[in-house]
């Protein structure tokens, strides 16, 4: 299988980007949601945690101590 595929490298990409090429819109954002969706999630809340952390420490700075 290896060989078959190094030989047919470009069969394989044309494959790949003709099949994406096809998906619609709504179709592409869904299935990137079933692929990565949890790590989306997981960026997300650790995106507003740190956020609300250093907004927190900016506001404690500017109001105590200047």
């Amino acid at each position: 299988a290896y060989k078959y595929i190094l030989k047919n490298t470009h069969q394989f990409g044309n494959l790949i980007s003709t099949t994406v090429g096809n998906w619609q819109g709504k179709e592409l954002s869904e299935k990137l949601e079933l692929e990565v969706g949890k790590d989306l999630q997981f960026i997300r809340v650790n995106g507003t945690l740190v956020g609300g952390l250093v907004g927190l420490i900016i506001y404690t700075i500017a109001h105590f101590f200047i």
